[in-house]
């Protein structure tokens, strides 16, 4: 018992020595370092997350959670201190237990300079050879740059591409991933991609899973895959997308979606959804812990509220119409007033059938949904660049009742008003801040 007691009380005793000492190392370097990085976190607001159910398949099956109370923390100063050192003291008492008992294990007397060793090489061991970087595993992704020929491309931005394998000479890899391609949101047709499209049908009957990150989507739908099937792409593309393939499931909210057998069609919305594509392939293939270690690393964080807080003004341009345009026109300037849709009318001189008809085909919106995409897109603005009230910023923007403005808000938007003032806001203050313009 004498034996136990001596290693429980030099454990012990060592331990507060070394957690105090690790206290104050981190009060001296690392602690000011946080208290920088959650003061620049704070200053953007909180990422407001979209809580809707995913759709089975989906790679963002995320329980729902609420951020509208955050979890409990340690206030900053005593407190704060108190916590850290207890944690630090506790883990020191844990590990000086374990090298204690291994080396009494040994069954011979040992002095502090021994004892000195053991705690050395045990630091290296647990903490300095994972940070020096021990040998890596095998990679479980071996990327390739394929085209229809190995002849070097010139790409967007006069930036050039020299591919590695020709087409026909991969005949079906395990992945496929189809890059963005430059076209307009008004071309709704690809043209020269015949042998490409018919590269990737024959891959896919070989067993491949196939990925589109953006505009690549518009690729994977001329092949016919994706018939019968969900999809998504770039929000600004998804009308083109729908209108070229209205055998597709287009969801233009949605960042990431799977589809096909074995769910071996794999899409990702616009711009920087290309990360959680990414994501998803990892987990995929290399485990979620994989995916989720290389998050942390790059720090990437999943688009939970999809795609619809980004999207704008896409679908309101002025139409080769003249009477749509004379419509459009007249309520871009009047997007406010208590009568829209009858003051478009007015504005384009048809009768109201023969309006709502041309409307509807020249802009894919009915009057009343191309009054609402205005109204909230300048909401939008108001919350990005002031700090009016949620209520009168309805009124300004044409809403009389502002909990139906908020409904119809989160609803087209994906967030309420104040989380979107939040996310954007503190995002253009940031910006603003740092000196951009």
């Amino acid at each position: 018992m004498s034996f136990f007691r001596n290693i429980v009380f030099t454990a012990v005793l060592v331990g507060i020595v070394g957690g105090f000492a690790v206290s104050a190392m981190q009060a001296v370097g690392t602690t000011p370092l946080i208290l920088q990085a959650e003061t620049y976190e704070s200053a953007g607001g909180e990422a407001a997350h979209s809580h809707d159910a995913p759709a089975a398949g989906s790679a963002a099956a995320v329980p729902a959670h609420e951020h509208d109370e955050e979890a409990w923390a340690p206030a900053d100063g005593f407190e704060r201190t108190a916590y850290t050192v207890a944690a630090n003291v506790l883990t020191a008492i844990g590990y000086a237990l374990v090298l204690t008992g291994l080396i009494s294990l040994r069954g011979t007397n040992a002095g502090w300079r021994e004892g000195l060793l053991w705690g050395v090489a045990g630091f290296a061991a647990v903490m300095l050879a994972p940070m020096i970087g021990l040998p890596p595993g095998e990679s479980a992704f071996h990327p390739l740059i394929v085209a229809r020929d190995t002849a070097p491309l010139n790409v967007v931005n006069d930036i050039v591409v020299t591919p590695q394998v020709a087409l026909r000479d991969l005949p079906a890899p395990d992945y496929i991933c189809i890059p963005d391609l430059a076209i307009y949101p008004g071309d709704i047709a690809l043209h020269g991609y015949e042998e490409e499209a018919r590269w990737l049908r024959d891959c896919h009957a070989r067993g491949s899973v196939i990925a589109a990150a953006c505009t690549g989507a518009m690729l994977l739908a001329e092949t016919g895959l994706l018939d019968g099937h969900d999809a998504t792409t770039h929000w600004a593309y998804c009308d083109a997308l729908a209108t070229r393939h209205p055998n597709v499931r287009v969801h233009p909210q949605r960042v990431v979606v799977t589809a096909g057998p074995d769910q071996r069609l794999v899409m990702g919305g616009g711009g920087s959804s290309w990360h959680d594509l990414s994501l998803y392939l990892i987990a995929r293939v290399a485990g979620i812990e994989c995916a989720m270690q290389t998050a942390r690393v790059f720090l990437i964080d999943w688009h939970q509220t999809g795609q619809q807080p980004f999207a704008s003004l896409a679908r309101t341009r002025t139409t080769s119409d003249a009477a749509v345009s004379q419509a459009q026109v007249w309520i871009a300037q009047h997007y406010d007033t208590p009568a829209p849709v009858a003051g478009m009318l007015q504005a384009s001189g048809l009768a109201e059938r023969t309006f709502a008809r041309r409307f509807q085909q020249a802009t894919g919106l009915s009057p009343l949904e191309y009054v609402h995409t205005l109204r909230l897109e300048e909401a939008k603005q108001h919350l990005e660049t002031g700090d009016e009230a949620i209520e009168a910023i309805a009124q300004a923007v044409g809403y009389e009742d502002a909990a139906y403005f908020s409904r119809l808000f989160r609803r087209k938007v994906g967030l309420s008003p104040a989380q979107y003032r939040r996310r954007f806001g503190g995002m253009r203050r940031m910006l603003r801040d740092a000196g951009a313009r």
